[in-house]
């Protein structure tokens, strides 16, 4: 079973896009619900939800640990190619069970061949 994901709005649509296009569930903040949310509105949307959220805003390490939710997965590479986020995001989903992920955070990043 395939995650699903709750994309903030700093992740770019082509990244929402074929994520869906490889089978996952992903909601997107700007065509799910008012963007202008804060991170903490993001964070119990996600948690109510059972979404685990994908971000480049590492605003929300500081607030993950203040709520139970289903795994942050954070990247800081602007520049990350599409396939790259793609094959990282399905190894994710492949070896980090979901008990692991959940209240915890993954660095996208680590796990990519870029």
């Amino acid at each position: 079973m395939t995650r699903s994901f709750l994309a903030d709005e700093h992740v770019k649509r082509v990244f929402v896009t074929e994520l869906r296009a490889n089978g996952y569930t992903v909601e997107w903040v700007p065509d799910s619900y008012d963007p202008g949310k804060t991170d903490a509105d993001h964070l119990q949307y996600a948690t109510r939800n059972d979404l685990t959220i994908i971000t480049n805003d590492t605003d929300f390490l500081r607030l993950h640990t203040q709520y139970d939710h289903a795994g942050l997965v954070i990247y800081d590479d602007q520049n990350l190619p599409v396939h790259a986020f793609i094959r990282a995001i399905k190894r994710i989903d492949r070896f980090v069970p979901g008990a692991e992920l959940d209240g915890n955070v993954v660095w996208l990043d680590e796990w990519t061949d870029e």
